[in-house]
């Protein structure tokens, strides 16, 4: 899915992918209040060689400086990275439960007591794991990182920096179950990409799932582009990058207005717009914005995500969230399904 718009003179959003801030937990805890606050408060495992600390080490490496950055061996480092783009880099827990995206710390680290000289080191970013905790409700990653759309993050079958290394006991990504596994306290995986589906059951790692269209236009594939417009009839031809497991594309519009812009009040909808990457239609001679949708057999795909969340504790701070789907979409004779898709 992507949005686009057409008045007399027609846009199209613009998107910009803003990095994460400098700042975040530096600690595992809060160092006053031993073995309390911070990441602690809510995975408490580490503390005291508990049973998080014991799955980790024995199972996954026998490497310490992993996790561990300076004397303080009881509060490790956990996000900061040592990376130097080489098979000893270290990226914290980011190296295990996120990706490397090509990024780098901008400014060296002072922790009040020590500077870390940081800046220009390669980095492992969490965008997977920022998507987790939003989706369990948790924004305080927010404070420091921007949320980004989903197309960005990498999907579950690209395996974290760290995997690659010598020294670490786990590789694929995609397996719960093997030699290696890749295993929480749970026993069911990881989930990488943030979009709550772990390992074989998601459409990433398993080919043969069932699967609906992820976005339509998005920043992965070309974008939403109009490429056509005939002033005098209203008509648009619109140009778009074809989501995963599509096999038609649906087209729906409403009018215009802030009001109806921000319920996405559709109005009207094209429900063959084809697999082609293209499509020509006529909303009407008023001004119109329109979103583009894959559909697969009987199943509508996803509208996408807009900067659209609020975190209740904070309402100027928003984050991305799935776009509503059309109530009247069932005249097209599909329903969205978006716990398959393969975004």
């Amino acid at each position: 899915m992507n949005t686009g718009t057409r008045t007399r003179l027609w846009w199209l959003p613009l998107l910009l992918l803003t990095p994460g801030a400098l700042s975040a937990y530096p600690n595992y805890h809060d160092p006053n209040t031993p073995a309390a606050g911070y990441c602690a408060a809510c995975h408490p495992g580490f503390s005291s060689r508990g049973p998080t600390h014991d799955l980790h080490v024995p199972v996954f490496t026998l490497n310490c400086n992993l996790c561990h950055t300076g004397a303080d061996r009881n509060n490790p480092f956990i996000m900061w990275s040592t990376g130097d783009a080489s098979a000893n880099s270290n990226f914290g827990c980011a190296g295990c439960h996120g990706g490397d995206y090509g990024e780098t710390i901008r400014a060296d680290y002072n922790n009040g007591s020590a500077l870390f000289a940081l800046s220009g080191l390669r980095k492992a970013s969490g965008y997977g794991l920022r998507k987790q905790h939003l989706a369990k409700g948790v924004t305080v990653c927010l404070d420091c990182h921007a949320d980004v759309r989903r197309c960005f993050v990498k999907p579950e079958n690209a395996a974290p920096p760290n995997y690659s290394r010598m020294d670490v006991n786990v590789f694929d990504s995609c397996s719960s179950e093997d030699s290696t596994p890749e295993q929480t306290e749970d026993d069911i995986g990881l989930d990488n990409d943030g979009d709550g589906r772990v390992d074989q059951d998601d459409p990433d790692c398993n080919a043969a799932l069932p699967t609906t269209p992820g976005e339509a236009g998005s920043c992965a594939n070309s974008p939403l582009m109009v490429t056509g417009f005939d002033r005098a009839t209203g008509t648009l031809t619109v140009g778009y990058g074809l989501p995963c497991s599509t096999t038609n594309s649906i087209i729906h519009y409403g009018p215009l207005g802030h009001a109806a812009l921000a319920a996405f009040n559709y109005t009207g909808q094209v429900c063959a717009a084809g697999a082609g990457g293209t499509a020509t239609f006529n909303p009407g001679t008023d001004s119109f914005f329109f979103i583009v949708a894959g559909s697969e057999n009987a199943a509508e795909g996803s509208y996408g995500q807009g900067l659209s969340g609020t975190d209740a504790t904070n309402p100027a701070r928003r984050f991305y969230v799935e776009r509503p789907g059309d109530p009247a979409s069932g005249i097209c004779g599909v329903t969205q399904e978006l716990s398959t898709r393969c975004d």
